[in-house]
């Protein structure tokens, strides 16, 4: 099977690429959005639909100062791997799925100096931090009193409606216990799937 959508080398890396995938919209492929190991442009992917990786990422963007913006109800099914440089993960207003982008999406900022930004959360609105082996699991209660949770990896700067915070302040800021360890099928998943990604990229 092809990718959805596939960015082969050749354009400047200054050069902005726009997916944008609306509300009823479905990307799939083998890769839902996959970039060649030689692309180093700029990628920006706003999903308010679903994006599926079957054999691999959902979304696969290599080298690049790339964002990804989860819109509203966004669905990745599979892995968000952002790849090497500074990349940011944007995360946009009050999301319905308690667990964002879908019960099996993760993050992974890759190498870099990556910001990952809440349009609608502030740093008081944290209630958990998890910790586990492929990464970290993050808590909030929303306006409504509902509750979401973000499953990531390497980011190290956090944009709030109240400021910015480095990665261990952003662990001193949730209500104590402050870090719980996680172990079990859900996790495996996550770790499976990375190295599926990067098998198949």
């Amino acid at each position: 099977m092809e990718d959805g959508v596939d960015f082969d080398p050749g354009v400047a890396a200054d050069v902005l690429s726009d997916v944008i995938n609306q509300a009823g919209g479905l990307i799939v492929g083998a890769h839902g959005i996959n970039v060649d190991a030689n692309d180093i442009a700029r990628q920006r992917v706003r999903n308010g639909g679903v994006i599926r990786g079957n054999s691999g990422a959902a979304v696969f963007l290599g080298a690049g100062r790339d964002i990804v913006v989860v819109d509203e109800g966004g669905i990745f099914d599979g892995l968000v791997d952002l790849g090497a440089d500074n990349d940011v993960l944007r995360i946009v207003g009050m999301q319905p799925d308690p667990i964002i982008g879908g019960a099996t999406a993760f993050f992974d900022g890759g190498a870099g100096v990556n910001v990952l930004t809440f349009d609608s959360v502030a740093l008081t609105d944290l209630i958990s931090f998890a910790t586990f082996k492929s990464g970290y699991e993050l808590g909030w209660r929303n306006a409504d009193a509902s509750e979401s949770l973000l499953r990531f990896v390497n980011f190290d700067l956090f944009d709030f409606t109240n400021g910015r915070v480095t990665f261990d302040q952003l662990v001193a800021a949730v209500p104590l216990p402050a870090a719980i360890w996680l172990f079990g099928g859900a996790i495996g998943l996550f770790a499976a799937a990375r190295r599926g990604a990067r098998r198949a990229a």
